[in-house]
């Protein structure tokens, strides 16, 4: 899918009403679990940032319905590793900050805007099987 395809589907969700969300989840990694306990009660705990994903959620109308959505699918809680949602926006608004950032990078503009489409991880409650019940 390209921008301009991109562009049109958002467009035509907001012309219908059906809600378009953009939900980002952020990862922690234990490093202190690696060879120890990896527990704050033990002093061992060792907290890192490791990246996330970007999720964009379809046939929902309310943003708490799409956050909650996707935290069904990936919220993870270990001692090991932690993901969770962090972030919610309006796929419109999203995709217009996504084009400015990418404005900026000059040559590599349809390149970073590939790039942000590629990564978006796309599901929706209407064919999405949730690995445990919401």
């Amino acid at each position: 899918m390209n921008a301009d395809q991109f562009q049109k589907l958002i467009d035509f969700a907001d012309a219908e009403n059906e809600g378009v969300w953009i939900v980002h989840t952020q990862v922690l990694e234990n490093y202190g679990a690696h060879c120890e306990d990896g527990l704050f009660t033990s002093g061992n705990a060792y907290w890192k940032f490791k990246g996330g994903d970007t999720y964009i959620v379809t046939d929902l109308e309310r943003r708490q319905d799409a956050m909650a959505f996707v935290a069904a699918l990936c919220m993870n809680n270990s001692v090991y590793y932690k993901e969770f949602p962090t972030e919610i926006d309006i796929a419109n608004a999203w995709w217009c900050e996504t084009q400015e950032r990418a404005k900026a990078m000059g040559d590599y503009a349809d390149e970073h805007l590939a790039y942000e489409i590629e990564s978006l991880k796309w599901v929706s409650p209407e064919n999405t099987k949730l690995r445990r019940a919401a």
